[in-house]
């Protein structure tokens, strides 16, 4: 059986282990970024992701900048992306949403 390999993106590195963690007790290869930066070069060099799970609210480029960075890439436009966020001002952050037209 082949593992799904997630690659998962937080600035917070407690989230990070946890949902790593948590993954990992469900069988799935996991991939940890810090910041959006370092995940669009994951996915650059990466073909093997199934799943990308990205904070919205981080530091340097945030997840929306991350995720538009992700679908500019000829063969990722099709990947799999779930935002998430921590924030309590969520829907305001929701809103501005870029991919919303």
């Amino acid at each position: 059986m082949c593992q799904k390999k997630i690659l998962v993106v937080d600035d917070v590195l407690v989230i990070l282990d946890f949902v790593k963690m948590v993954l990992e007790m469900n069988n799935y290869e996991v991939i940890t970024c810090l910041n959006g930066y370092d995940a669009i070069e994951q996915v650059k060099t990466n073909n093997n992701i199934d799943l990308v799970l990205l904070d919205l609210m981080m530091p340097g480029i945030s997840g929306w900048d991350t995720l538009l960075e992700i679908r500019k890439l000829k063969d990722k436009k099709q990947l799999p992306i779930i935002i998430f966020t921590g924030n309590v001002k969520e829907r305001e952050q929701l809103e501005k949403n870029p991919l919303r037209e």
